[in-house]
């Protein structure tokens, strides 16, 4: 959770003791200190569950699971893998970036698995909008890298660990969209084909 910055409120700075205070008073401060963080990540987890609840989300007895993630959709594919030798063999990693957009991608589809994972062929329909620079942009088609493919590829992945599906195969039919949009997010649609 590095970077995220959690204000201590209420926070009052001692820059000397008192010797009524002892030789505890920073032992005490710490304490004190902590207990104030902790509201604040609980402050922060209650701002993720509600996050988590505003994502539109609907099922349907048909198959049909459509959804949105909220917020920029990451810009990290599931092309930039890298190897290293080692004296096994060749190793695969996923760089930082990747690995976080990975994990940002799993926590924003997770919440919307289904039960079981779906059995049988499946069309894929999702829209990747990325937020534009220029208010004339809006509602224009992306152009620009990254390529649907490879966002397709680490979405999929992401979706399979997170249990739509036995194996990303069964994705039969898929349709990806790349828009410029004041309102970025990333709209899912998945379906049971008959």
């Amino acid at each position: 959770m590095g970077g995220i910055f959690l204000p201590l409120t209420g926070y009052k700075s001692q820059s000397h003791p008192t010797k009524a205070q002892g030789p505890n008073w920073l032992a005490r401060g710490a304490r004190q200190s902590k207990g104030q963080v902790g509201r604040a990540r609980e402050n922060h987890s209650e701002k993720k569950l509600r996050k988590r609840k505003e994502m539109k989300k609907t099922k349907s007895a048909n198959g049909l699971i459509e959804f949105t993630i909220p917020g920029k959709p990451p810009r990290a594919t599931g092309q930039m893998r890298k190897a290293v030798r080692t004296a096994r063999g060749v190793r695969f990693y996923d760089p930082p970036h990747v690995a976080a957009a990975r994990k940002t991608l799993l926590e924003g589809v997770k919440v919307h698995a289904p039960e079981a994972p779906l059995e049988g062929p499946v069309k894929l329909s999702c829209t990747w909008a990325f937020e534009a620079q220029r208010k004339k942009d809006c509602g224009t088609w992306k152009v620009t890298r990254p390529d649907t493919d490879n966002m397709q590829k680490l979405l999929k992945d992401v979706m399979t660990l997170a249990g739509f599906w036995k194996d990303d195969a069964q994705v039969a039919m898929e349709t990806c969209r790349k828009v410029w949009t004041d309102e970025p997010g990333i709209a899912i649609s998945v379906e049971l084909l008959n």
